[in-house]
């Protein structure tokens, strides 16, 4: 700890990127499908439970954001179309509320706290709320036999999906960035491994 060079090396030092040690891939498109038809008709004790999972899994929010909103974030949605929040690392972001607007006017119309979050769990423990959101996704995913839910797959499966949809767009990682609300393509980046080295040597191999 006295080794100012030392110390200076090791804060210069640039460590590969993470990789999980056991890949969670995304849903397909059916299994997608299948996921949020269960989420809609199967039977739940709490109504927002329902509705803050329907966001994520619809359109790949994260789960700490849908949680945090404030009820007049919700309002505003609904009355605009326009869903302005604080996100993540206290960044303001703006997106479309029309994919979601059915389950906003739910949570608008619901009795509760401050927040989302409130509506979710009447604890005052940090992450109540956020505990129900996994243990409401797990659940409902199993079943119809699809293991290892959580809400992050949903936004993985989500922005999947989305760069599936831009194939041959140069500008793809650009628009899934600004689409989800990233503040660096590298996060971005990480989904082109979803593409197997097969599809690029096959797209490599056509371009003469």
């Amino acid at each position: 700890t006295k080794d100012v060079d030392l110390q200076q090396r090791l804060k210069d030092m640039r460590l590969p990127p993470a990789r999980r040690v056991k890949a969670k891939p995304p849903l397909d498109l059916d299994a997608w499908r299948r996921t949020i038809t269960q989420i809609q008709t199967c039977k739940m004790n709490n109504e927002a439970i329902r509705q803050v999972l329907l966001i994520i899994a619809i359109r790949g929010l994260r789960s700490g954001d849908v949680l945090r909103l404030k009820r007049p974030d919700v309002l505003r949605a609904v009355a605009t179309g326009k869903l302005l929040f604080e996100s993540k690392g206290r960044k303001m972001l703006e997106f479309s509320a029309v994919p979601i607007m059915s389950q906003l006017k739910a949570l608008g119309e619901m009795e509760g706290g401050e927040r989302v979050r409130d509506l979710v769990s009447v604890s005052k423990r940090r992450k109540a709320a956020s505990i129900k959101i996994w243990r409401a996704a797990r659940r409902t995913a199993s079943k119809i036999g699809i293991t290892n839910m959580n809400p992050h797959r949903y936004r993985h499966t989500f922005a999947t999906n989305y760069l599936n949809q831009l194939k041959g767009d140069p500008n793809s990682i650009v628009k899934l960035q600004r689409y989800m609300g990233w503040e660096s393509p590298n996060t971005a980046m990480r989904y082109v491994d979803q593409v197997s080295q097969d599809e690029l040597d096959t797209i490599g191999a056509g371009l003469m």
